[in-house]
Formats: C-alpha cells, structure tokens, sequence
C-alpha cells in the first residue's frame, strides 16, 4: 500500500515531500486502524495516523495504492 499527503496545516517537516508516494511498511503487530509506519524521505521509519497526523499538523494522508 501507497500514501500521499492529502492535507496539512502550517509547515511540512523536511523529511515529508507533498506529491510524493510513500511506501507503507507492514508492522509486526497490530497498531489499530489508521495507523501504520512509512519510510520518510530520508528513508527511515516514520509512524503515522491517517487521519489528524501530527506531522501533518492535523492534515490527512491518503491511500495511493492497494495491493
């Protein structure tokens, strides 16, 4: 699966690029919906909500892509 930024309020963090597609990494365990780990730009992992995400400054991610 694929997410993109949908929304954001403020400032983007550095290591966030709007317009780009990031590959969700698949936990080991169950973290509860909307919840999932991306690799950044700096391709480290980054755990993010779906909705009102912090990094976002409350904006959404949206899902590109599902396999």
């Amino acid at each position: 699966m694929k997410v993109k930024i949908k929304s954001f309020n403020g400032n983007l963090p550095d290591y966030l690029t709007l317009g780009k597609h990031y590959d969700v990494i698949e936990p080991d365990e169950f973290l509860g919906d909307g919840l999932y780990y991306i690799l950044d730009d700096y391709e480290d992992s980054c755990l993010i909500y779906l909705e009102d995400c912090g990094y976002l400054n409350g904006g959404e991610w949206e899902i590109f892509d599902e396999q």
